[in-house]
């Protein structure tokens, strides 16, 4: 799974805005705790703490969401064997495990992660929000940490953050083998 970066929203009307931040950070996450998605928050909220004189909390409201860290150990151990990665290209973590691409050409699934904010918030806050977030994502610990539970740090500026969410929006699967074309050997 990459890991993007952005907070992208169209430009809005520039007002003055408190220092921020100004109150503890809430960060919104659309799935249970202990999920993917929860993971590389949590992962990305510590050098946020560091770098905001204020507490970054997580606010988890429960959706539907996968949970790649449980089957790490057992990819990691051996226990189990990975049969393909989804994105374009392998992962460092995984260099053993074929992108489906290499089988599939030009297959390409990738899973990301992004921090949006609303079409109404100022655009020098976004461009703030946005600049510490790239900053501990560009962190060596931060990527490590990332890449032990499985992720692939990719961070983005606003712009190529913003065409990828256009692009994935846009996409057609259609072309995608049906499920039935899986039979056993």
């Amino acid at each position: 799974m990459a890991l993007g970066l952005s907070v992208a929203s169209p430009p809005g009307v520039v007002r003055a805005q408190p220092t921020f931040p100004d109150r503890p950070v809430r960060i919104v996450v659309p799935f249970p705790p202990g999920g993917s998605y929860d993971v590389v928050t949590r992962l990305l909220s510590r050098p946020l703490q560091e770098a905001w004189p204020r507490r970054v909390v997580i606010d988890n409201r429960p959706g539907t969401g996968g949970n790649m860290p449980a089957c790490l150990p057992f990819l990691l151990d051996g226990k189990l064997t990975g049969l393909g990665i989804s994105s374009a290209d392998r992962f460092q973590t995984f260099p053993a495990v074929p992108a489906i691409a290499e089988t599939v050409p030009g297959f390409a699934m990738d899973s990301w992660y992004g921090v949006l904010a609303s079409a109404s918030t100022d655009p020098a806050l976004r461009a703030q929000i946005a600049g510490v977030a790239l900053a501990a994502l560009s962190q060596p610990a931060t990527a490590t940490a990332l890449r032990a539970q499985g992720y692939e740090p990719d961070p983005m500026e606003s712009a190529p953050f913003t065409s990828l969410l256009e692009r994935d929006a846009a996409r057609n699967w259609s072309p995608c083998p049906a499920p039935g074309w899986i039979r056993p050997a």
